[in-house]
């Protein structure tokens, strides 16, 4: 089949991710552009990638581009993806789908106005080791989940003018930042979360003190399940960067140090078994990107398409309101 024509749009940090995956992968992804409002940084993208740096509306007005990746901050996305939607283009954007309900329903009237996939990436979803546990979950090899747990830990620092430190373009800080990955591989494994409870704090020097940068949270899910995430942005060394642990009424599984289950009342670590991923370098974000395309190729609904995906938005919302007001909050 001939590549699907692509543009790669806001040339920052995350785009080399993206931009790796799809350097990997030109059979499938016509590389036709890189975009940027910073015309420099826009110029050393395109010639690490190998292609050409244009102008949004030269992108919007270029028919032969089908799909665009957004990687623009926060407060972009809604007005990036209604454009693209509205210009014809599919659509995968970085997670978070957007920093508030009102713009990601606005996104995702947009992509059925169009007749358009409007795709997050959610990247950890299509992580081997996390494709492989989703498996033994579906599989029942624990049987049902109970109560899970998953932590994100990292040592972030971003300069006081970088727009992670602006609440109204970032929206949030570690929880909409990094911890809707967990929240949303959560409701992966143990289904739409039903009602949060949630504490923060901001820490002195990281994200000029303006946002949360540790947050706790309990959820309860409409399964039945409850599970328990910490998130940390400011953490100078930790055990694991991200920790999942499901306990099941089977067994239990946890993803320290590789996939390892354990289905044997007797405790210890020894008593877990690690279960081999799939061999390959294929990263979170290759996966995402061949899905994406493979989706717009045969018109199939993506595993995180935005209507399931506003799901996970709605629950780190509502962890802020929980936070604000000191009670559980449903999400919307």
């Amino acid at each position: 089949m001939k590549p699907v024509a692509t543009a790669l749009i806001g040339c920052g940090s995350i785009s080399v991710a993206h931009g790796r995956a799809m350097a990997s992968h030109r059979h499938l992804i016509d590389l036709a552009a890189v975009c940027d409002s910073r015309e420099d940084a826009a110029q050393r993208r395109a010639r690490q990638l190998r292609t050409v740096a244009r102008a949004w509306d030269a992108v919007l007005d270029d028919a032969s581009i089908e799909a665009v990746v957004l990687c623009v901050p926060h407060d972009q996305h809604k007005t990036l993806a209604v454009e693209a939607l509205d210009a014809g283009k599919h659509v995968l954007v970085e997670k978070p789908l957007t920093t508030n309900l009102p713009d990601a329903d606005a996104m995702i009237e947009a992509a059925a106005r169009n007749a358009r996939i409007l795709m997050v990436g959610q990247s950890q979803r299509f992580e081997p080791q996390h494709q492989l546990i989703h498996q033994q979950v579906t599989a029942g090899a624990i049987g049902p989940i109970t109560m899970a747990r998953a932590d994100h830990q990292q040592n972030l620092w971003v300069p006081p003018d970088h727009w992670l430190c602006d609440p109204a373009r970032a929206g949030g800080g570690v929880i909409l930042g990094s911890g809707i990955h967990r929240l949303d591989l959560l409701r992966w494994y143990c289904g739409d979360i039903e009602e949060v409870y949630c504490v923060h704090r901001p820490v002195s020097g990281r994200l000029d003190g303006a946002m949360e940068v540790n947050a706790l949270v309990i959820c309860q899910h409409v399964s039945g399940v409850i599970s328990q995430c910490a998130f940390n942005w400011a953490a100078y060394n930790h055990p694991w960067f991200e920790m999942l642990i499901l306990y099941g009424q089977k067994g239990q599984l946890h993803n320290i140090g590789g996939v390892r289950i354990a289905r044997s009342l007797s405790p210890g670590p020894h008593r877990f078994e690690q279960i081999k991923t799939a061999s390959g370098p294929m990263t979170g974000f290759e996966g995402q990107l061949l899905h994406f395309i493979d989706c717009v190729r045969t018109g199939k609904t993506p595993l995180t398409d935005a209507r399931d995906n506003r799901h996970s938005l709605a629950a780190a919302v509502a962890c802020y309101e929980s936070a604000r007001t000191g009670q559980p909050v449903k999400p919307l």
